[in-house]
């Protein structure tokens, strides 16, 4: 189904109404149409009507679709006949005839033509049938074209009228006064431009010389080539607007002369015409504009940035009326480049910001809002910057918009402000890390504001919050609120640094909060005080300086403990070095022997002393072990060997009591990764227990298996065992399980110290027993490789040098105590190898060893005026002491003295108390090679 019909476009009426339209503009042009006639045209209407011999003539034009007569001769016709042929001749623009046959007059009508097109058309009309031959039609034809050129003609005249008064209009305009000149410059002519014209009140008068003055510009300064008016006038060229100073009956002013010269028949120069203009109160208002122009200059010259007028036209063509210097530190452009060429400004835009610069500036256009933005611009020299407007717009009259307005560089700002972002940003992540929150207190407001961490810190949630200090308070232990609150009003009123520690107990569980405060000015309040601090959860802390505090008085009990247990091993080793000593010395004495029931007691007392010395090792071992001080430098050891120097230990003690013993390790190979003399002491302990809980005539077995790289080494004892209760309580020091109520000596320690090391080995040491069944003790260490295993190193002392033994050899003893230099002399009385010399100071044997030059010294550790580690340095330091040995012979048995001694260069170090036979066998040791090399 079709819809109806589009419109129809009429392109013939169209076109003639364009026609009609244009024929109308040009009769507007030569100001005719209407009823009015021109009188002008009458006589070519009078002219056709004779020429042709015709009724009447008319010329008409045709204005818009109305017929405008403007000249008729003859009888009036009819007029709709004469507007048809008016309308035809027009619209054909070509010659029209009517016969006048059939009852009509004739008529004929030629077209009257303006700037060659149709406006009118002159005709005539004759009551007798006729045509107009040939000649006729050119008749008419020229008397329209007479009538088109007066058209014509007239509308020049029209133009040149409307020039006289638009030339007159320009004088009036252009100048107060008209005047005219000779050639000698005196003035011919001279008439105000004004209402009135007269010559009243001019600033000279006829027949007198043109005034005449330097010339200057519009702000009064003088011409650079000081040239006159005069001067300007002998030069005989056109000029306009030369300013000049003269002096008339109302004082000097400023005038503005334009003029033109003026020549006489043949060329002659006659003089000037021109005009005069009194501009002087125009110079004074430019030069005020002038002296405001630069104050302006010298005040933006300190404004950081440039101040600039900005104006966008209702075409959105844009330009800077004003744009001060600082301008070209801003954008890299000229006030003149911004003034020629308003968008080259916003080329400088960086591209990623100029389509939001664009959109600000287009709404604070449409509302007239400020406009205050910053934004990057890219420069040629000096490549991306930071710039900040801040501008006022105004609607100006032709719709357009002014902005006046500043513009800064802010770059160094904004890097400023860039790292302020990144050091808050540093701290936020640092202070969410460790958890510290912000807290400002207003004094002025009495408000307390808390950072989203110290909110959460108080249990106030994870936000930003304020509170009164009355509220923020109830956070608070009721205790501990007067005492802080009574701090913020403190430092409101003196200011000052503060550390306040309160409980939280606005949270389950309550939490201790260390606030740290300082008290600060705040220009932004009215330089209000305020208090500004840093809070953090200490209650982890305060546990933790707890514990800490605990494990120093643990460790100060612990080295008081280690301290205490040096002092009473040092002691107790200095008598029991002479308990021990001449006990050996009465047993080992053949030549004085003692009756069988002394020696018997001697033997008592030296075994006594020897558990003495044992138990002070084992406490000493175990402190360090407890302490974590034990020392040991694991390496592949032969687990039999170390056993088998183990049992020797033990075996005349087991023959006593009948125990017999059985090694299954047959065979070599078997190594483990440990610390010799540890697994020394370790199975020591395990075969000495085995040997003395077991039962007379019993049995002890160890064997051993390698199972996944573990040797598991299994000693076992045939003796009373232990029941599960006691075996609950085995590794607790100093806890002998009811064996002190027993005739077996012990100190509790053995096992506690065997696990211990076992352990620091890398090891386990596991006991099975069982109440009269014996007991199995099995320790499990790394295994080695048995080519591994360091060999034993011969020692240079293996043999003895039997003609060095037939030499006294001299030995230094540095000793102040008496009992143990008598107990050193005995020892040595009666082997032959060495003489011995005593000094009881370290001064007095120092000055003995340049006068003995002895081959051996041996010194104690602490003398009363020096320790022997001085004393030995000494000795060394001189000439002949270089090759001779120097033993440290002391009570100190700590491992670590025993090491920092060797270290600091004692060749030996022995402790006390000694035995006597392996002191005896090292003294002949060192008797048979001696180092010094001297003759004797």
């Amino acid at each position: 189904m079709r819809g109806p019909p589009g419109p129809v476009i009429d392109e013939g009426a169209l076109l003639a109404d364009r026609a009609s339209a244009e024929r109308e503009r040009r009769l507007q042009d030569l100001g005719l149409g209407g009823v009015e006639r021109e009188p002008a045209l009458e006589p070519l209407a009078e002219a056709a009507a004779r020429a042709l011999q015709v009724s009447a003539a008319w010329i008409a034009l045709l204005d818009a679709d109305t017929p405008a007569v403007q000249a008729r001769y003859g009888a009036d016709g009819d007029p709709l006949l004469e507007a048809s042929l008016l309308r035809r001749v027009v619209d054909r623009g070509d010659w029209v005839e009517q016969s006048g046959e059939g009852g009509t007059a004739a008529s004929a009508g030629t077209p009257l033509r303006y700037q060659g097109e149709p406006i009118g058309a002159l005709c005539v009309l004759d009551s007798r049938p006729r045509r107009l031959d040939a000649e006729q039609r050119r008749a008419l034809e020229a008397l329209a074209r007479v009538a088109g050129a007066q058209l014509e003609a007239r509308q020049r005249a029209r133009e040149a009228a409307g020039e006289v008064r638009r030339a007159q209009d320009f004088v009036r305009a252009t100048g107060d006064w008209v005047w005219e000149t000779d050639a000698a410059h005196r003035c011919i002519e001279l008439a105000r431009t004004g209402p009135g014209g007269t010559r009243a009140g001019l600033p000279w008068a006829v027949g007198e010389p043109l005034p005449d003055g330097v010339l200057t510009d519009w702000l009064g300064r003088r011409d650079e080539e000081d040239r006159t008016l005069h001067a300007l006038l002998d030069a005989g060229l056109p000029f306009r607007r030369a300013i000049a100073r003269v002096s008339g009956p109302q004082g000097p002013r400023y005038l503005a002369f334009s003029g033109v010269p003026r020549f006489a028949a043949g060329g002659v120069f006659g003089g000037y015409r021109g005009v005069a203009s009194d501009v002087d109160r125009l110079v004074q208002e430019e030069q005020q504009l002038d002296h405001q122009d630069v104050l302006l200059k010298k005040l933006s010259a300190h404004v950081p940035g440039a101040l600039f007028q900005y104006v966008v036209g209702p075409d959105g063509r844009s330009r800077f009326p004003f744009a001060s210097e600082g301008i070209w530190l801003v954008f890299e452009l000229s006030p003149e480049q911004c003034r020629e060429d308003g968008d080259a400004v916003l080329r400088r835009v960086h591209r990623d910001d100029a389509r939001r610069v664009l959109r600000k500036l287009s709404r604070s256009a449409r509302d007239l809002l400020p406009w205050t933005q910053q934004f990057r611009v890219t420069l040629p020299t000096r490549g991306t910057r930071w710039v900040e407007v801040q501008a006022s717009p105004e609607r100006l009259t032709d719709g357009g918009t002014l902005w006046h307005g500043l513009v800064t560089d802010i770059t160094q700002r904004q890097q400023v402000q860039l790292r302020l972002t990144h050091a808050l940003e540093r701290w936020e992540i640092a202070a969410h890390h460790v958890g510290i929150g912000i807290l400002d207190v207003v004094h002025g407001t009495r408000r307390v504001e808390l950072d989203a961490a110290a909110a959460q810190m108080h249990g106030l949630g994870a936000t930003p919050t304020s509170l009164d200090v009355g509220q923020w308070s109830s956070c608070l232990a009721a205790d501990d609120r007067a005492r802080v609150i009574g701090r913020f009003a403190e430092m409101g009123r003196h200011g000052g640094d503060a550390t306040e520690r309160y409980r939280v107990e606005s949270v389950t569980p309550a939490r201790v909060v260390e606030l740290t405060l300082r008290s600060l000015k705040d220009p932004g309040r009215d330089a209000r005080r305020r208090t500004l601090g840093t809070c953090r959860d200490v209650t982890q802390q305060l546990a933790l300086e707890a514990a800490e505090r605990d494990k120093a008085a643990a460790q100060r009990a612990n080295a008081s403990k280690s301290e205490f247990l040096s002092r009473v091993s040092h002691e107790l080793r200095t008598p029991l070095n002479a308990i021990l000593g001449f006990g050996q010395l009465m047993l080992f004495d053949t030549a004085h022997p003692l009756p069988d029931a002394h020696r018997e007691r001697l033997k008592t007392i030296r075994l006594a002393g020897e558990k003495l010395l044992a138990l002070i090792d084992d406490m000493l071992d175990l402190t360090r072990i407890e302490q974590g001080k034990l020392q040991l430098h694991p390496r592949p050891v032969d687990v039999q060997r170390v056993l088998t120097q183990a049992w020797s230990l033990l075996e005349s003690q087991a023959q006593e009591r009948g125990i017999g013993y059985e090694n299954a390790l047959t065979g070599a190979g078997w190594a483990v990764l440990a610390d010799e003399r540890a697994l020394g002491q370790v199975l020591l302990n395990l075969l000495s227990n085995a040997v003395k809980y077991n039962r007379p005539q019993g049995a002890i077995r160890v064997s051993g298996r390698v199972l996944q790289q573990q040797l598991i080494l299994s000693v076992a004892d045939s003796g009373v065992g232990m029941s599960d209760e006691q075996l609950q309580q085995l590794f607790q020091p100093f806890n002998r399980l009811g064996a002190e109520r027993t005739m077996v000596s012990g100190t509790g320690l053995g096992l506690v110290i065997a696990r211990a090391l076992t352990e620091a080995m890398g090891g386990t040491l596991r006991v099975r027993s069982g109440a009269g069944k014996g007991t199995t003790v099995t320790l499990t260490l790394p295994v080695a490789e048995a080519e591994d295993v360091p060999a034993r190193e011969a020692t240079v002392w293996s043999t003895l040098d039997e003609a060095a033994l037939n030499v006294e050899r001299e030995v230094l003893y540095i000793e102040d105590d008496p009992v143990n230099v008598m107990l050193m002399e005995q020892v040595l009385q009666g082997d032959g190898q060495w003489r011995m010399v005593a000094a009881t100071t370290g001064g007095e044997g120092i000055r003995l060893f340049d006068d003995l030059r002895p081959d051996l010294v041996i010194i104690d550790m602490n003398l009363p005026d020096m320790n022997g580690a001085q004393v030995m340095k000494t000795l060394k330091a001189a000439p002949a002491g270089r090759r001779v040995r120097c033993v440290a012979l002391s009570a100190d048995a700590m491992p670590h003295q025993v090491q920092a001694a060797l270290e600091q260069g004692f060749d030996e170090y022995w402790t006390k108390p000694f035995d006597v036979r392996e002191l005896r066998r090292r003294m002949r040791e060192l008797a048979s090679h001696p180092t010094t090399g001297w003759d004797r």
